[in-house]
């Protein structure tokens, strides 16, 4: 320090040596290496405070042992809610009650504050509840519900999860209940249906039995006019042979009239032998077709909607509330370090002040 001032003080003198010869003023700034950061310095100050700063950083180590000694655990209760199937598209692929995007914002813009609200006004001291968390799971049809808190409220936090569920439920029972009777009263109509379609069926069978019996008749029928139309025949020829008498044209003349009647009956059989009866067997054939496909129809209808019946199910929780099994939020480890690392902080920051009122107040006493 002493070569520096004495290095000093012989620049100043030939500074001022050289103003005087050439009239020229020269100015020079000395430098204060004393406003320097010297990290020796900084060194020698903590050594010389570290009583202090050991007494702050002991003083935030014990307030952050105590605060996490002292807080209370948090853990989170939570349950899930699966929204109900109440309907079948087209393809037969089941359809929620309700969509779950919308049963979700049900629950966030109504009935977690209604039921919140309803839980701070019962009276029981409760001023403040902490918030319920909904969350629907992507692509599903299950909704997350969770709250956090100290397990001293574990009976108020079951409740109002459970209340929120049930208003859910209450809901969809409605709506279920709606398609459940449908589905009863559509099962109930198929089931008649059928019944009506098997005493037809057996009517059909029945009528297509006596076309049977109905073409045996015709058959003697036919085999009957044949014999009595070759009977007349036969006359008819004989009376042909003889003399003609006035009787035996009278005679002629009833015979052919005989024979045209015949003819005519016997066309008339074979027509509803040949024609009449095969259509009206064919008439029945498709009927009883018809009637079989449709009892196919109805007995699938019936299959499904029994499926519908025993796979329609309500809205409800899949578990009952539970509680996590380890603690949420802060750990007690890390508020320990957060407070050593604020301790620290705070050490250091208090040393430097002091040491800093402490030269002020001497730099103020030398001054005056």
């Amino acid at each position: 320090m002493s070569t520096n001032k004495e290095s000093l003080q012989n620049i100043r003198h030939i500074n001022t040596q050289q103003a005087q010869d050439t009239g020229v003023r020269y100015i020079m700034l000395e430098s204060n290496h004393e406003d320097e950061i010297n990290l020796l310095d900084i060194w020698l100050i903590i050594v010389k405070r570290r009583f202090l700063l050991l007494s702050v950083l002991l003083l935030c180590f014990l307030v952050g042992v105590y605060v996490a000694l002292t807080a209370p655990l948090m853990y989170t209760w939570s349950t899930a809610i699966e929204v109900g199937v109440g309907d079948y598209d087209k393809t037969g692929v089941s359809r929620p009650v309700e969509a779950p995007s919308s049963v979700l914002a049900k629950l966030q813009q109504s009935y977690i504050p209604l039921e919140t609200r309803k839980m701070i006004n019962t009276g029981s001291g409760i001023v403040e509840v902490p918030a319920v968390n909904a969350n629907l799971d992507k692509n599903g049809n299950i909704i997350f519900l969770d709250i956090k808190g100290s397990d001293e409220n574990k009976a108020l936090y079951t409740s109002l999860l459970n209340s929120i569920v049930d208003k859910v439920k209450q809901d969809h029972r409605r709506l279920s209940s709606l398609k459940r009777k449908d589905l009863e009263l559509s099962l109930v109509s198929s089931e008649n249906s059928l019944i009506r379609l098997k005493d037809h069926e057996q009517l059909l069978m029945s009528q297509y039995k006596r076309l049977d019996k109905k073409q045996a008749l015709l058959e003697t029928r036919i085999v009957e006019t044949r014999g009595l139309l070759s009977a007349s025949t036969q006359t008819r020829e004989k009376m042909l042979r003889g003399a003609s008498t006035e009787s035996k044209v009278l005679l002629l003349m009833r015979t052919d009239s005989e024979l045209r009647a015949h003819r005519t009956l016997l066309a008339s059989l074979e027509e509803q032998r040949q024609i009449t009866l095969e259509n009206t067997r064919e008439t029945m054939q498709i009927k009883l077709t018809e009637n079989r496909q449709q009892q196919l129809e109805k007995n699938a209808s019936i299959d499904r909607d029994k499926i519908q019946l025993e796979n329609l199910l309500e809205t409800r929780a899949i578990i009952e509330p539970i509680r996590s099994i380890d603690p949420v939020g802060t750990s007690q480890k890390l508020i320990i370090v957060v407070s050593l690392v604020a301790g620290l902080f705070l050490a250091v920051l208090a040393v430097f002040l002091i040491e800093f009122f402490e030269k002020a107040r001497t730099y103020a006493a030398e001054r005056g």
